[in-house]
């Protein structure tokens, strides 16, 4: 969220019927999940969840722990440039002879798109044909 706060109804984030688009990266026993959803003011938001594999009790059950971000439309543009500056930090000043290419292989699954009530549906639905 915005360091100035939000106006948004935080109450209305959880709804199901709110989901517009889920792509999920594939990552070994991590899956994140990145969502687009939508508020009853119009609003679009995403979801970051990484859920990981843990293994149970008994160590035959399955656990997964869920972590996320809210991430809200005016903080995309600093949430990318935050995100690139520090993947840029560590390509070049940490880890400058590792083979990032190699590990590029893409792993993402996209959930087909929800029609969308808004202005913004028919320019959504052709991005994602």
């Amino acid at each position: 969220m915005s360091e100035g706060g939000n106006d948004v109804n935080l109450g209305s984030v959880h709804e199901k019927d709110r989901d517009i688009f889920t792509e999920i990266i594939m990552a070994g026993k991590r899956k994140y999940f990145i969502d687009v959803k939508k508020l009853k003011s119009d609003i679009y938001y995403l979801v970051i969840t990484e859920s990981v594999k843990c293994s149970g009790k008994d160590d035959v059950s399955e656990e997964f722990k869920k972590f996320r971000i809210v991430l809200f439309p005016e903080d995309f543009g600093k949430f990318v440039e935050g995100i690139n500056n520090a993947i840029d930090f560590i390509k070049k000043e940490l880890m400058p002879k590792f083979d990032f290419e190699k590990f590029n292989k893409s792993n993402i699954v996209k959930k087909p798109i929800k029609e969308v009530d808004s202005e913004y549906g028919s320019i959504i639905n052709e991005i994602n044909v």
